[in-house]
């Protein structure tokens, strides 16, 4: 049994809905920023899980992380948990899914959305553990193992390409990357693909 567990549209949802001020107040950014940057950064989140889990000594280390501190009781208020977010939490989740690249992963991000990198930082740092308490929720519910969250997590990354194939290749190669931080992609086609298969 696999789960659909549209990790990118709900977040995304449950944001516009009741966490978009309290984002926008923690970043110092527009509400437009705040959604750019977000649609930018979480299918970059769930790409790097998707690739962490490919093997199975992956999925089993995601998996018992997720059981062990992500209940997904965060999503129960997330106004306030994004109020008093701690990006100490968020930074070692990244670290774990994507390693030293991460700052240069901010920066690009950043470079896209015309933000500084420490702002497009703590965005990268307040999704990740929303992220991990949305797939948490979903396991407990649905009993799920580290190969079913695996295969979850390769149709979420398959949603992205088909959603956004623009942004898919750039995904990859930000995560595959070298941190050069470099992008050549039509931006502003991205961000419309992105907004557009998200928040439909």
């Amino acid at each position: 049994m696999s789960m659909s567990i549209e990790i990118l549209p709900t977040i995304m949802k449950m944001i516009s809905s009741s966490g978009m001020d309290e984002l926008s107040n923690k970043t110092g950014l527009s509400t437009t920023q705040v959604t750019s940057a977000a649609a930018i950064a979480l299918p970059l989140i769930i790409q790097a899980m998707a690739k962490k889990t490919e093997d199975d000594k992956g999925a089993e280390s995601l998996a018992k992380a997720v059981s062990k501190d992500h209940d997904g009781s965060i999503l129960e208020n997330l106004g306030s948990y994004i109020q008093n977010s701690d990006e100490k939490e968020g930074q070692s989740i990244l670290k774990h899914l994507i390693g030293k690249d991460r700052t240069d992963i901010a920066q690009t991000i950043g470079n896209m959305v015309g933000i500084e990198k420490e702002q497009s930082m703590l965005i990268l740092s307040i999704l990740a553990p929303i992220v991990m308490g949305l797939i948490g929720k979903y396991m407990s519910k649905e009993n799920v193992s580290a190969s079913e969250l695996a295969k979850s997590l390769s149709a979420e990354g398959e949603n992205v390409t088909n959603a956004a194939p623009d942004a898919s290749s750039l995904f990859k190669s930000l995560i595959d990357s070298n941190g050069d931080g470099e992008v050549t992609d039509d931006v502003m086609k991205i961000g419309s693909q992105l907004l557009g298969a998200f928040l439909k």
